[in-house]
């Protein structure tokens, strides 16, 4: 039995590369959006699309707040899996690397996808064919750039979190082998 966490920013691949990783091992795929309290959703700062004109910075602690709030479930999800004794795969924005920290033994694994290059997220954000691509798609021009720049600034601070709690991160692209690099990365190759 094995628990890998996969955390990181919005489009990064991290949901397509947990189902190639669960594939390849075996292993349940689990999304953290499908977990979320509809209170939760409901209360996001970020359903209000004047949020787009905020400063980077507040940009950057509402997203790490909401991060924050998903802790319990994201603990929860982990506890359940462990007394479930099977492998599974769980993905979202809300791992952060301190639950890796915390929870990293010879069960449980997490590796951080990072992305920070704006114009990377902002062609996928862009792509993608998904709500929250049409969404994005139908922000005007200066509120998609600060979506973008939030995400790669998120991937900063997941980064340095990551170094900081000795969990690894690697880099997003390329895409084609991010299942693999996630698989080397938890030390499961």
């Amino acid at each position: 039995m094995v628990v890998v966490l996969i955390g990181g920013s919005s489009n990064v691949g991290k949901t397509t590369a947990a189902r190639d990783v669960g594939r390849r091992l075996g292993a349940a795929h689990v999304s953290i959006d499908d977990h979320i309290p509809a209170e939760l959703a409901a209360s996001s700062p970020f359903r209000d699309e004047m949020i787009w004109n905020w400063e980077r910075e507040d940009l950057l602690a509402a997203l790490r707040a909401q991060t924050a709030q998903l802790w319990p479930v994201v603990s929860r999800l982990v506890d359940e899996v462990m007394a479930s004794d099977r492998a599974v795969i769980i993905e979202g924005q809300g791992i952060e690397p301190r639950i890796g920290a915390d929870r990293t033994n010879s069960v449980v694994r997490s590796v951080f996808v990072v992305e920070e290059s704006v114009d990377q997220l902002r062609a996928t954000l862009a792509a993608r064919d998904s709500a929250g691509g049409v969404r994005y798609r139908g922000l005007p021009e200066d509120a998609q750039r600060a979506v973008a720049i939030m995400n790669a600034d998120y991937a900063q601070w997941i980064r340095a979190e990551a170094e900081s709690n000795r969990q690894p991160w690697i880099s997003s692209q390329p895409w084609s082998t991010l299942a693999a690099r996630v698989i080397d990365a938890a030390g499961l190759a």
